[in-house]
């Protein structure tokens, strides 16, 4: 699934996550402006929340190029070896 692989690239490949509400929010935009970073904005930027949104971005597109006959059941995301979250979705 080519199209999964490059929404993950696009989102987390050499880029700059910051949290909705982070107080220096408007810095990092103005620093995105200039080109220094490749922001992305996000509810929450830890790795449960990107756990999350992969699975919010993720089911759609799975839904569509399997016609439903293919559903996310986990999803395991890793920092390093000591920093690993695996979100588990319901039947």
């Amino acid at each position: 699934m080519k199209s999964i692989k490059a929404l993950l690239e696009m989102q987390f490949d050499h880029t700059v996550l910051v949290a909705q509400d982070d107080p220096l929010r408007e810095e990092f935009e103005r620093l995105a402006s200039l080109g220094a970073a490749n922001l992305r904005v996000m509810e929450d930027t830890s790795l449960e929340g990107s756990a999350r949104w992969i699975h919010d971005a993720v089911t759609p597109i799975v839904e569509v190029e399997t016609s439903g006959r293919v559903r996310i059941s986990r999803i395991e995301v890793r920092e390093s070896a000591k920093n690993t979250v695996l979100l588990s979705l319901g039947p």
